[in-house]
């Protein structure tokens, strides 16, 4: 690793933190917001399943045709694939977001927000994720990203790895991939979220705000800081054992969640806390469009509007520990590379 690349992979971190998180945030809370302003019905389950409706039909249409999409990269035609590919993304996003938001809502309903039940549904699906190696799965941006002019962008990323030629079963496997694993990730997010609710300072709403916030930037700090020493372990875990790897990668990836969410819950109550207005739909529709306008001119929409699955332990060479290409990528055209195993730890 040169000088300049370590400059700019400190440069990348701190993009994701300070300038992706935020505006990430700004196009979640406007997206959801709108929902609640215009789904909203003296019926809480209708509304309810009204977004998991929307989500679910959006989201399982989105991944069928992506295939469909994918050729025209491979063609002449960039310039129409370049254009289907940013309005794909962003009605993807108001597929995922609706879908999310219905979830949420639905499983608040009918288990309850007590921290028992919210705990006993988060440890079922954590469970499930680890089964199905997809605890990845569960961690997001800031800790991840991946540009929208990646080439792999809408090659189709389900449980099995069901290929399109096969209609049927590829149709079957999106449909698991969804309401499954999905859901399982919105279900983990949602359980650690109510966990953190009841327990992190619950009768000061702002100081838990703020410590959700500052102990969600502590972990990923001491995650970044350990990107480097835990990618090259988990390249030498993988050279002795695949299970071990895995084992190692899931206990970082556990972590991570952890950390995002407290994240996540710091910034979007606070962005909810501040950012008002007398007009709900003003202010959502603002929040909304900056967030997606942002995320649209750095190229990285696909980072909070898609529903891929990311299997554990399917990256080589210790590259599937948090990637954080952003500059790397953009500037050096540095692809995704093994990490040199017998290199210094630090």
């Amino acid at each position: 690793m040169t000088v300049i690349t370590r400059v700019l992979a400190v440069v990348d971190t701190l993009l994701c933190v300070l300038v992706f998180f935020p505006l990430a945030v700004l196009y979640w809370r406007g997206t959801w917001g709108l929902q609640d302003v215009f789904l909203a019905t003296t019926d809480q389950r209708t509304s309810a399943w009204t977004s998991f409706s929307i989500g679910a039909s959006t989201s399982l249409a989105a991944q069928l045709v992506q295939p469909v999409l994918l050729r025209l990269a491979t063609s002449k035609r960039r310039l129409l694939y370049t254009a289907l590919c940013r309005l794909h993304l962003y009605i993807c996003g108001w597929g995922t977001l609706c879908y999310w938001r219905g979830v949420w809502n639905l499983v608040d309903l009918y288990t309850g927000v007590g921290w028992r039940s919210s705990l006993a549904v988060y440890c079922v699906w954590q469970m499930l994720a680890f089964v199905t190696c997809t605890a990845r799965t569960n961690v997001g941006l800031p800790l991840s990203i991946q540009l929208d002019t990646d080439p792999d962008l809408l090659r189709p990323n389900t449980a099995f790895d069901v290929k399109p030629d096969e209609p049927v079963w590829f149709a079957l496997d999106v449909c698991f991939s969804q309401f499954v694993i999905v859901s399982g990730n919105v279900c983990v997010w949602r359980g650690m979220w109510n966990v953190v609710d009841t327990f992190l300072l619950p009768h000061a709403p702002v100081h838990s705000e703020v410590a959700s916030l500052l102990l969600g930037l502590a972990g990923l700090g001491l995650l970044f800081l350990l990107q480097w020493p835990t990618s090259v372990l988990s390249a030498r875990l993988a050279l002795k054992s695949s299970t071990y790897q895995l084992l190692f990668e899931d206990a970082v990836f556990l972590f991570a969640t952890w950390a995002n969410v407290l994240l996540w819950r710091g910034g979007w109550d606070m962005c909810v806390r501040y950012v008002r207005s007398e007009n709900a739909a003003t202010v959502e529709w603002t929040t909304h469009a900056l967030g997606a306008g942002a995320l649209l001119a750095l190229q990285l929409l696909n980072n909070v509007t898609l529903n891929g699955i990311d299997k554990d332990g399917s990256y080589s060479g210790g590259t599937g520990i948090y990637p954080t290409k952003f500059l790397r990528a953009c500037v050096c055209r540095e692809a995704e590379t093994e990490y040199d195993l017998l290199g210094p730890m630090l």
